[in-house]
């Protein structure tokens, strides 16, 4: 996937075919990158993944890319963290993209919303502000602020607006 490339200093690497262009990281696994510019950064285990932001950290797995700044990615395939302090979890492409936001496991989920979340589930999307989706297939919080949707098929699930919900 890489050629190998070492264009650095100061960097912790172990393992075969990893690739280091910045400094201060640590790179292990099979094939990883620590791409220039993700100072501090690291890939520790897993294969084909690549670290992009500062303090970045993609911890096994395969083809993770983490480009945010303090992103995280750990564990599952084809993850994907891409913004501020946002992460992926486990389960298969699934893609954090909203400021602090946080995908954790299950399959082609999609986290948009600014610190929105999905536990598990399939082909799901957490769009509105501090949303949520547990589990479920093809479920949407998109719009609503403190939104919720749970389980079931095709947005069958719960919404509770956030005035509704005791504090």
């Amino acid at each position: 996937m890489f050629n190998q490339t070492r264009a650095d200093s100061h960097n912790l690497v172990l393992g075969d075919q990893n690739n280091h262009l910045s400094y201060g990281g640590a790179v292990t696994g099979v094939n990883n990158l620590l791409s220039a510019g993700a100072f501090f950064a690291a890939v520790t285990g897993g294969r084909d993944n690549i670290a992009r932001g500062d303090h970045a950290s993609v911890s096994g797995g395969t083809s993770a890319t983490v480009s945010g700044q303090y992103g995280a990615v750990s564990g599952g395939a084809n993850n994907v963290a891409s913004n501020y302090s946002c992460a992926a979890s486990g389960g298969n492409t699934n893609k954090a993209i909203g400021l602090n936001a946080w995908a954790g496991g299950g399959n082609l989920n999609t986290v948009t919303g600014f610190a929105a979340a999905i536990s598990g589930g399939t082909s799901s999307t957490a769009g509105g502000q501090e949303a949520a989706v547990s589990g479920g297939e093809s479920n949407r919080a998109e719009s609503t602020l403190y939104g919720w949707r749970a389980g079931n098929e095709q947005s069958e699930g719960a919404i509770v607006p956030y005035n509704l919900v005791s504090h």
